[in-house]
């Protein structure tokens, strides 16, 4: 049974690639602006019908504080629906850095699809991805007794992070 039977996720992006000119003045005064080559901001937004929603992931405040991999997977999450280590799989995956675990630093992350090969990485508070999927399996073995390939890591030893994440599994 699907805990909404039709629900809508709503998700936007911008980028706007900036270059910095110096003045030639003695001032040191820097522009900034679009990039003169590319002349505008690219992004959109888009409100998706997710047709049978299966499962939610929620995670408000994992720390990453480890350089190895460990899986996306952390406490306390809401889960409603969804078996995370057992073999659900995944449409839509959002994760963004929250801060430093250490005031001073600058929080740092790698994630991976597969369990090992550094794929997203993410630098600084704020930064973030958005990643839709599609019924990309989340454990190496879906009968229950693999791990999740669906991990993070830390970039160094000086950029542990707390991260926040949002996985939706819609079987449409």
């Amino acid at each position: 049974m699907a805990i909404v039977d039709v629900g809508k996720l709503s998700y936007s992006g911008k980028v706007t690639p900036i270059e910095e000119q110096e003045r030639h003045v003695d001032d040191g005064t820097v522009l900034r602006g679009i990039h003169s080559r590319i002349g505008k901001s690219l992004g959109d937004s888009i409100e998706k019908t997710l047709t049978s929603i299966t499962g939610i992931v929620y995670e408000s405040s994992q720390t990453v504080n480890n350089t190895s991999y460990v899986g996306l997977d952390g406490n306390p999450c809401t889960y409603e629906g969804f078996t995370w280590g057992f073999g659900g799989n995944i449409d839509f995956l959002f994760v963004r850095i929250i801060e430093p675990v250490t005031a001073g630093q600058t929080p740092a992350v790698w994630i991976t699809f597969d369990g090992t090969t550094d794929r997203i990485r993410l630098y600084g508070t704020g930064d973030f991805c958005i990643v839709p999927l599609h019924d990309y399996q989340t454990a190496t073995d879906p009968g229950g007794n693999g791990s999740t390939k669906l991990k993070i890591k830390a970039v160094g030893a000086s950029n542990y992070a707390k991260v926040e994440f949002l996985a939706i599994q819609d079987n449409t």
